[in-house]
C-alpha cells in the first residue's frame, strides 16, 4: 500500500520551527514529489525575494549525560553534492531539551564533507553542549564546529535577501 501523505516527523518539526521563527517572512510548502533532495520550499512573503529549497534530516537524541543532545546522521556525499537544496536542516529531537536545529547552507555542508572513498557513507555526529555549542566530535583528532548554525534561522532570512553567509557575523543565533 502506498502512503497518501509523505510528510515525515523531521519535516513537520522544521516547517513548524520556520513558521514560529519567521512567520512574517516565509510561507512553508511541502512539494508533492521529492525533487532531488528538496523536502520543504519556502516562499518569501515580500516581493522580489528568493525562495529557498530545504532538505531535512531528523535524528532522535542518543542520550549522553555530558550532552544536551547527541545525534547520528548517515549521509551520502554524492547526494549532498547533487542536491537542489539551498539549505540542509538537521533536527535533533530530545525529550529533555526539546528540538535543536542545525541550519546550514548546502555549499557550506559540502565543504565539511570529509575525504572518503567513493560511495561511502558519511556518519555525521552532531552534539549540542550548553544549548549554544554544536560540534561533530566523532573524530577526536578533527572536531568540527557547527555552533554558528545552531538554531540560526536568520541564515534563511539573509539568503532570501541576497546576503551570503560570509558577510554574516559568525555565531549569531536567530
Amino acid at each position: 500500500m502506498r502512503p497518501i501523505f509523505s510528510l515525515h516527523a523531521g519535516e513537520y518539526l522544521v516547517g513548524n520551527a520556520i513558521y514560529e521563527n519567521l512567520e512574517d517572512e516565509f510561507d512553508v510548502w511541502v512539494p508533492g514529489k521529492d525533487i532531488l533532495g528538496v523536502d520543504l520550499l519556502l516562499t518569501s512573503k515580500a516581493p522580489a525575494k528568493r525562495s529557498i529549497k530545504v532538505q531535512v534530516k531528523f535524528s532522535k537524541d542518543f542520550t549522553n549525560p555530558e550532552l544536551d543532545a547527541g545525534s547520528w546522521f548517515a549521509l551520502f556525499p554524492e547526494k549532498i553534492k547533487e542536491s537542489n537544496a539551498d539549505f540542509w536542516v538537521f533536527a535533533i529531537y530530545t525529550i529533555k531539551n526539546g528540538v535543536f536545529y542545525i541550519v546550514i547552507p548546502t555549499s557550506e555542508l559540502i565543504k565539511r564533507i570529509p575525504v572518503l572513498s567513493k560511495n561511502k557513507k558519511w556518519n555525521l555526529y552532531l552534539n549540542v553542549r550548553n544549548k549554544s555549542k554544536c560540534y561533530d566530535e566523532r573524530n577526536d583528532a578533527h572536531v568540527v564546529d557547527y555552533s554558528q548554525f545552531l538554531n540560526n534561522w536568520r541564515l534563511l532570512k539573509d539568503f532570501a535577501n541576497g546576503k551570503s553567509m560570509q558577510k554574516k557575523a559568525v555565531g549569531a543565533l536567530g
